[in-house]
């Protein structure tokens, strides 16, 4: 995405109280230099600023290196220095205020003041896109899907920093594999063509998939039909077998089995249980 500067309007306010977006830069590319935004003893404003160049930040009294894809939040009243003095540097900014902002870093406990990384890479520029889209596609922003987008992306940055921080991040390809089988459950699985994609042998494939998710590839399709077949059970216009055929199971005898051993009734029972 371009840069994209702007300036305040009022009709980016939703409640001065609530919620209020001062100004913000998407992908603004700066020259070499260094930026020292001096404590303004009157500022309420929080900085949001995502890195995708290495810089140096201000924290506390140091000077400290950030690497390229990292971010920091600053409270209001903060001195805010940062920037490259040797080379070109990119980076999104946003400047908010109000409750909304103030209480949901609070409740999450996102870390403030310091260089965070985030294990989703484009957990910043896909919030940013959406509040620029509502902020001036619209005539006037909607103040309620305005909050959402803050707290929802507080939350996700939050989320993001934790599962950088809390173990070893589960290979795209594993994650890959783990979206094609919810995305086709109702399908036969051929556990060499998903082992074919991620580079692995059968036997490999599967060990490494259970260690990341906790359940076998199978075990995994086989919970989802089953789960998909208690929601349509509930329509009681839909013959059960074909339920059974709609989730993969041409056998109804097979269809009734593998739904007991994991609801532990029939699907009948089930469906007169929840009628």
């Amino acid at each position: 995405m371009r840069s994209v500067v702007r300036v305040p309007m009022d009709s980016w306010l939703t409640d001065r109280d609530e919620l209020c977006v001062l100004r913000f830069g998407i992908h603004e590319l700066m020259p070499p230099k260094m930026v020292h935004h001096r404590a303004c003893p009157d500022g309420e404003d929080y900085l949001f600023m995502w890195f995708y160049d290495p810089v140096s930040v201000g924290v506390g009294d140091a000077v400290v290196a950030c690497e390229r894809n990292r971010f920091i939040v600053w409270d209001p009243g903060l001195p805010r220095l940062y920037g490259n003095a040797d080379e070109r540097w990119d980076h999104s900014w946003l400047h908010c205020s109000g409750r909304v902002v103030a209480e949901t870093l609070a409740r999450t406990r996102l870390p403030l003041h310091r260089p965070l990384a985030a294990a989703d890479p484009d957990v910043f520029d896909k919030y940013m896109s959406q509040v620029h889209a509502e902020l001036v596609m619209h005539e006037q922003p909607h103040h309620e899907i305005l909050q959402n987008l803050f707290r929802n992306w507080i939350l996700d940055l939050r989320r993001s920093v934790d599962a950088r921080t809390s173990g070893p991040r589960v290979p795209d390809r594993f994650l890959e594999s783990k979206r094609y089988i919810e995305e086709n459950f109702s399908h036969r699985l051929v556990l060499g063509e998903l082992a074919r994609r991620a580079g692995l042998s059968v036997p490999q494939f599967a060990h490494e998939f259970k260690r990341h998710f906790k359940v076998s590839p199978i075990s995994h399709q086989i919970r989802l039909r089953l789960q998909h077949a208690a929601f349509l059970l509930r329509d009681v216009n839909r013959n059960i077998g074909e339920v059974g055929r709609e989730v993969g199971y041409e056998d109804l005898f097979h269809f009734s089995k593998m739904f007991k051993r994991h609801f532990g009734v029939s699907p009948r029972g089930y469906r007169q249980r929840t009628g």
